[in-house]
């Protein structure tokens, strides 16, 4: 039985004594023109009910205020045509007894719409009509609460500067959240942990969800328009439908997959990190510091994704990935697609996968491999192993004491700088050892060993070795020695005749010294080894 109905329009407050229950009718208006309208005070441990079907407000304070510790939790029901409304500074409703249910299908503001005070726990807000911050520029919220395990189901509209902000809970919305500043803040401390639910929309100018000192968990299949920060605590963002805006996560262990769309950078700070992209990122992705792992699964990612600092992880998808491995020992695998795949400082392993790769060492020394595809294979500074593996490949290793296999395909190998083995592998190669003492071998296949200039090819024991040369079939390119054409001397001795020539030493052992005098007076200038070959004849070279 309701113990107050108010069935004409009233302008004194009440007050409700615990175990009284209390309701408005529709088409009436209750206010107060000083003190709250509706107040509940317990002698003794009861609960009370409050059912609003007019119009409830106060001219000089709150609406309602449910706020007394001793009473029992009781139900506050606003019908589709009630209304509570506070005026500036003051509050829709003050909730302060504990395992209290608010369901909202009506209209709740005022500087604070719905406000659940410290130490009040339990409390469930179900919401299917409008909840907003009505008056002020503070930042204030639509619904604030500092108690533990608040629940919010929203399938109506929540707006204000912030739309809620809540230290320990469960938001679940099918609804509209908008704020100004913030959709919604998690501002707990100590064990506190938020939950966010979105099946609909959660919007601001600013952050659509912020998180602070605590634990944040965001499952999104509905619409997230706005930056989602969460700097100083642990976050989970699962996403299977869309999120515009920069993900700013913390610098403790932080997980993000999406299946979804994202519409933004993701920043990730110091911890061990993982994110899984199975749908699409519009942006870049910022892995931090710690050994992080980026994981393709099947999605595009249409910036890049830096490792930064720590051993990190990256493994593209099936499309093209731009990975970069930042500092530090990082292992990165392309996968499918046409791969940028950088590795930057640090001992790093890059496979490239299928499609035709880029890919980059950087400094120090690193394992590189194309794996299928037509690749490009760089391995700059360090003592690097690269390897084509399938495809026509152009491997090139840069400074520093490098290993080059080609293996399957039509490749060009480049030592660069440095005393570098290369190995041609099946197909027609082309070998080029750079400066520094080179040992080139063919492999299978009608291969082009190519040297182009007289300081990669010294005089003595540093002098390039080809290992295994196939008459008939392979070719020394020396064009490159001399502005003019050699001379093939055979076993002869030098002219010198003020003409490029080139001559041939065969030793004991069955090998052969090429010799190469390139101003034609009389002095060997350069030299190659052709070992376990003998008899070489003008149609081997290209002179």
């Amino acid at each position: 039985m309701v113990d107050t109905v108010v069935s004409t329009n009233r302008s004194t407050p009440v007050t409700i004594t615990a175990g009284d229950d209390y309701l408005l009718l529709q088409g009436v208006s209750h206010y107060s023109t000083s003190g709250n309208t509706v107040t509940l005070t317990a002698p003794s441990a009861a609960r009370s009910n409050f059912y609003i079907y007019g119009s409830l407000f106060s001219l000089q304070s709150d609406a309602l205020d449910v706020d007394d510790s001793t009473a029992l939790a009781g139900l506050i029901v606003v019908g589709a045509t009630g209304s509570v409304t506070g005026p500036s500074n003051f509050r829709g409703m003050d909730i302060g007894v504990s395992d209290t249910s608010v369901s909202n299908l009506g209209e709740i503001s005022g500087s604070v719409g719905i406000d659940v005070g410290f130490g009040t726990d339990d409390v469930r807000i179900y919401n299917a009509g409008t909840i907003f911050q009505s008056v002020g520029t503070s930042i204030l919220a639509a619904i604030r609460s500092n108690g533990d395990n608040l629940s919010v189901i929203n399938h109506g509209l929540v707006f204000g500067r912030q739309a809620i902000a809540i230290d320990d809970g469960v938001v679940i919305n099918s609804g509209t959240l908008l704020g100004d500043v913030t959709g919604l803040e998690a501002s707990g401390t100590g064990t506190d942990t938020v939950t966010v639910v979105n099946s609909g929309l959660i919007q601001s100018d600013q952050d659509a969800i912020r998180g602070g000192l605590i634990p944040l968990t965001v499952r999104n299949t509905g619409e997230i328009l706005g930056d989602i920060v969460a700097s100083a605590d642990t976050a989970t963002i699962h996403n299977m439908g869309t999120i515009q805006g920069e993900i700013l996560l913390s610098v403790v262990a932080d997980v993000l997959t999406n299946g979804g769309v994202i519409d933004g950078d993701i920043r990730v700070g110091a911890g061990v990190d993982l994110v899984v992209n199975g749908g699409t990122i519009f942006g870049d992705v910022f892995l931090g510091g710690s050994a992080d792992r980026y994981e393709g699964n099947g999605g595009a990612t249409m910036g890049t994704v830096l490792g930064e600092t720590g051993n990190d992880t990256l493994a593209g998808g099936e499309v093209s990935d731009t990975l970069d491995g930042g500092t530090d020992h990082d292992m990165i695998v392309g996968r499918g697609g046409d791969d940028d795949l950088r590795g930057s400082s640090g001992n790093d392993f890059i496979l490239g996968g299928a499609g035709n790769d880029s890919i980059q060492g950087g400094t120090e020394n690193d394992t590189l491999n194309g794996n299928a595809g037509d690749d490009t294979i760089l391995g700059d500074a360090g003592n690097d192993i690269l390897v084509g593996q399938d495809g026509s490949d152009f491997v090139d290793g840069g400074a520093n004491d490098d290993v080059l296999n080609g293996q399957d395909g039509e490749d060009i190998l480049e030592g660069g700088s440095g005393n570098d083995i290369l190995r041609g592998g099946n197909g027609d190669d082309a070998l080029a050892g750079g400066e520094g003492l080179d040992l080139l071998s063919g492999g299978a296949g009608a291969d082009n060993f190519v040297f182009r200039a007289l300081a990669e090819t010294v005089v003595g024991a540093n002098r390039d070795q080809i290992l295994d040369f196939e008459q008939g079939a392979d070719l020394i390119v020396v064009a490159g020695l001399s502005p003019g054409v050699f001379e093939f001397r055979g076993t002869l001795p030098f002219a010198p005749s003020g003409n490029p020539e080139l001559r041939l030493f065969e030793s004991a052992t069955g090998s052969t010294i090429v010799q190469f005098d390139a101003d034609g007076n009389g002095t060997v200038d350069a030299e190659i080894r052709v070992a376990n070959v003998i008899g070489l004849t003008a149609t081997d070279f290209v002179l």
